[in-house]
């Protein structure tokens, strides 16, 4: 890894719809800068399915740590 601790720091999120097996193309965000916890980051327009599993990659040079995560779903 880079010491370059401002470097860009990107969020690749994606998204399997089939319990894993499969990951569809990734959707890249900004991640915000130390200390900014008021940044959410969101992703929608999941589309349906039972076993969805999120993959999270992250090119930051610098440790990361996912405090929360949270799910909006409309079931039947």
């Amino acid at each position: 890894m880079s010491d370059d601790h401002t470097a860009d720091r990107i969020l690749q999120i994606s998204l399997s719809r089939n319990g894993g097996h499969t990951f569809g193309d990734p959707t890249f965000h900004d991640l915000p800068e130390t200390g900014d916890f008021k940044k959410r980051i969101t992703r929608k327009r999941c589309g349906q399915g039972r076993h969805h599993v999120v993959k999270l990659e992250c090119t930051s040079p610098v440790a990361v740590t996912l405090i929360a995560a949270s799910a909006d779903i409309d079931g039947e």
